[in-house]
Parts: C-alpha cells; structure tokens; sequence
C-alpha cells in the first residue's frame, strides 16, 4: 500500500552472488530466533513455509532492555540452487502499513502474500522472507491507534470548525499515547534506523552472507537505510515505488496530489472516445463539485465495512477529494475513474455510495495503518524536517488541494507535538553514494511515489536499472507480472540489463532533463 496511505485517516479527522546455499535456515542464532508453528494454513499450491519469530531489543544502547518479537515468513524455493541468496521484503509502506502477514490477515490465504515475487524467488531457486517492521502489523508490541479509529469514524456525520478540529485530533493522539506509554513502550525507539537494525540482526541470526532486499514505497526508505548503514551486507536493492530520506515530501505534496487526479483527467482528454462519453472539462466540474460540498455537505448512507451496516455520511470536500486520491491507488479501478467522475458529478449516488465506502471508510476501519507506528517513524524521519510555510503557500497554487492538504498539515504538526519523539540528525536527510546495484521500478500513473522522487537516488547509485510501467499505480509488482519476471533477471545478475526480456518491451526508461542546472520532473 501506499506511504501516505495514513491520510484518509487524517482526513477522516475533516474528512552477485555470495556463497552459501539454500541458507535461511542453516545455522540459525537460537538466541535471536525463535522456531514457531506457523499461525496460518497455507494453501495446496503453496511452497513450503516456515516461521519463527526475531527477538530484537527495543533499544539497541541497551540490550537489556524489552525484547521486540517480529514474526517473519520463509517460502521455501521450489528447486534451491546453490549460491542463491534470499529476498528480504522490508516491510510495508505507510510508514506503519503492515505486509499482512498477521494471523488475522492470514485467515484467508488464498489471498497468497507471496506470489508478488514468485519469479524473481521460489521459481527462481531463492527463498523469500517477509518480515513486518517493528511496531507494525505482526510485531508485538504493535503501535495500533484505535482511539484515532474509532474518533475517525465517530466523525463521518460530523463537520467541526478548523478549532475543533485540531483540539480532536489532539485528544485522540493523546489518549492513544498514553495507553502505549502505559504499556511501557518506549515510542522513541520506533524507527527507520532501528528497523534497518532489525533486518542486518535476521541477516546475522540466519548467518547469511548477504540479503537481496525489496523495498516498496517506505520499504524503499528502509531498504537504502539499510544499505547505507550495512553496505556490505547487501547484495541488490529491488526498490518499488521508490521513497528516499532526501526528498521534500510535504511542501510538494500539493503538486503531487493535483498532478495525480490530473494525470487521468488529461489522459481521458487526449482519448476521443472518453472524451465524447465524459466530456473534456471533468477538471472545471470535479472543481465546481467540490465548491457544492464545500457550501453544503451532501448527506448519503454508506457501508461500514466492520459490521456490514450501513452508516449516515455527510460527504465533504474533504472527504470526497481523498477517496478519490484513494481510488487512484487502486490499479484495477484507475483507468475508471473518468467515469466514476462523470456520474458522480451527475447526481450517481450508487457511484458516490461505492467510493465513499471503498475507498474512505474501509481504508481508515479495515486496510487501517498503524497509527502509532507512523506517528513514530514519521515525526523521527520526515516531518520535522517539513517547512511549513513552504507547505502552505503551495496550496493556492493548487486550489483542489486545498480542501485535503491544509487539513493534513495541521494533521501532522499536532500528532509530532503530541508524540514528541526525537528526530533524526540532519546528516540523514542528506543524499549519499550507493554502491549497491539497483533496480528501480515505477508506476507511469502512482499517485503518491512518482518517478521524480527516483531522480537524488539515480544521481548517486553506482549502477542503476530503472523504468516507468505504463497504466500502473502504487506497487507495480502487484499488477504486473512482467516486473516479477525482469526482477528475477535482475537478482541472478545485478550487474546485467533486466529489461533484456520482451515483457518489458513496453516499460519505459527513466529519463530526466536539466534546464539551467535546475532538475525538472522526468520526461519519456
């Protein structure tokens, strides 16, 4: 899932090859990792698994101090080859967005967590191993908010003044700290560098030479963290909507969330055929709708997805602009959106129902981020480190955004004040050189992790393979075979060209332009 997937709970508020085979679990450090049943049946057609769990310190100045259990998953390769060495999935986006590997995600696993990777590992004679990032998903203790939940969806027929708002959103991070602290977690710890830590203490336990490491979206993060404080224990970096430390996420979101919606609205209008069925101004009407929410909220019943009821919405602005933003996540449902606009604005409650429910209200109360785990990770790596103002005066440039943007940024400085963490040196934020092959993959229409985001990490890799998948959202291994297949090409040989297979004769190569010394976005 996406980085940012954590806004629609903001805006519920208002809305190569190293030796050793087959070696994950030759010689294993008993001390740091624990044998387990596995706490899920896996499917008839599924490779062999095993599970244990990684025992790590909470604080790593003090080995003394509580021990963090990470349960990680092993898909055994079909046929192992010699000298093969395991992929490592580095988390979940977010951050805080689990990999879904908890035993009550693993009810149903005939929704396999493995076969994003089926290619490029257990096809491929190489093992995979999923592991959550601590404080996420399986891990225990587990940075869950569900006092900010549950305030979010007491708020869907609620529209408070700006005021209020801040004081609630302040209340519920607070009432939600205080039960952590009450569990004698030390919210200080939760971050990308002890995350990074963790991964190099399973490499170590499982006495690997090396790991091949995907990260996708904030697992990109984590995984170049990881190479940069453990260069030698990396073998590639397979990185999935590609997030880096160096970037100014916040003052440019405003763009990017225009450029987003726009991105489909422009393709409808270069298409005659949608054009003619949606009409060439979807822009100028998704903006006059916006302003009717904005003068009165629009009253629906939707379903809450906890308990299959149906619940009273009063659609705001707020509201509707983020599902939307949500629905662009969605790979199968993107290219649909010029209609979904089209009858919505048209007065289509049943279009207007389906999105609010899918994409607002199921993503705070079902597909939820760990809320606790993103105020952790966030306020340490990222938000200190935001200018504001900056932030701010970007909104008049991209009016749409003014509904959900201002909104977040008030978001954001209350909870960093609220969970008051320490931040990160600014040394981290700095880009660095990666000797670490890589491989960097990019959907032609993400909304949240563009390919300009690819541009501080290319201009410092020693060697790089990279492309832009055409009709592609968030996570391009999760829609497109053909990047597992070009990954696989990628692990056995870092070095050589992966795209040299015919699927990919359709990615496009990242390319950029300068003007004047002065980096634009990319251009194809």
């Amino acid at each position: 899932m996406a980085i940012y997937q954590m806004i629609i709970i903001f805006l519920m508020f208002a809305a190569a090859v190293i030796g050793g085979c087959s070696q994950t679990t030759a010689g294993r450090d008993h001390d740091i990792i624990q044998n387990t049943p596995c706490w899920f049946k896996p499917a008839a057609d599924w490779p062999r698994v095993e599970c244990a769990i990684l025992k790590v310190p909470e604080d790593y100045t003090d080995r003394q101090s509580r021990k963090i259990d990470l349960p990680f998953i092993v898909f055994k390769a079909f046929e192992p080859r010699i000298n093969t060495l395991p992929l490592v999935i580095a988390g979940g986006g977010g951050p805080g967005y689990p990999l879904g590997i908890a035993a009550d995600d693993m009810r149903d696993t005939e929704n396999s967590v493995w076969t994003n990777w089926y290619h490029a590992t257990v096809a491929a004679g190489r093992d995979l191993i999923l592991v959550d990032n601590r404080g996420v998903g399986s891990a225990t203790p587990r940075l869950d908010c569900i006092e900010i939940e549950n305030a979010a969806m007491d708020l869907l027929e609620r529209k408070l003044e700006r005021d209020q708002l801040r004081g609630f959103i302040r209340q519920a991070y607070t009432r939600c700290k205080r039960r952590l602290l009450d569990q004698d977690i030390d919210l200080s710890h939760y971050h990308v560098i002890n995350a990074a830590k963790d991964l190099e203490q399973l490499r170590v336990a499982l006495t690997l030479p090396q790991l091949n490491v995907y990260g996708g979206s904030y697992g990109s993060r984590l995984a170049l963290v990881y190479e940069k404080l453990y260069p030698n224990s990396v073998r590639a970096l397979l990185l999935d909507g590609i997030f880096p430390q160096s970037i100014k996420t916040y003052e440019h979101e405003p763009r990017r969330n225009y450029e987003a919606v726009m991105r489909i609205i422009n393709r409808c209008n270069r298409d005659k055929r949608c054009r003619r069925l949606y009409g060439a101004d979807l822009e100028t009407r998704l903006a006059d709708y916006l302003e009717q929410l904005d003068a009165e909220a629009l009253k629906i019943r939707a379903l809450n997805p906890i308990d299959d009821q149906l619940v009273d919405v009063k659609v705001t602005p707020q509201m509707f602009f983020d599902a939307l933003y949500m629905a662009l996540y969605d790979g199968d449902l993107i290219n649909h959106i010029p209609r979904y606009l089209h009858a919505i604005i048209g007065g289509n409650e049943d279009y207007l129902v389906e999105l609010i429910s899918e994409y607002y209200i199921a993503e705070a109360s079902v597909n939820s981020t760990d809320e606790g785990a993103y105020a952790s990770y966030a306020c340490y790596d990222e938000i200190p480190f935001v200018d504001f103002d900056s932030a701010r005066s970007e909104l008049a440039k991209y009016p749409l955004q003014h509904y959900s943007n201002e909104l977040v940024f008030d978001h954001i400085e209350i909870m960093c004040e609220v969970w008051d963490v320490p931040a990160a040196n600014e040394e981290f934020r700095q880009p660095y050189p990666i000797d670490t092959p890589l491989l960097i993959y990019a959907g032609e229409l993400d909304p949240v992790t563009p390919v300009e985001l690819a541009r501080p990490v290319i201009d410092n890799a020693r060697k790089w393979w990279g492309a832009v998948w055409p009709d592609v959202s968030h996570s391009v291994m999760s829609y497109s075979e053909c990047s597992d297949i070009t990954a696989a090409l990628f692990l056995a040989d870092p070095e050589s060209d992966p795209f040299r297979h015919p699927c990919a004769s359709t990615a496009k190569s990242i390319i950029f332009e300068t003007i004047d010394g002065a980096d634009t976005r990319p251009h194809f």
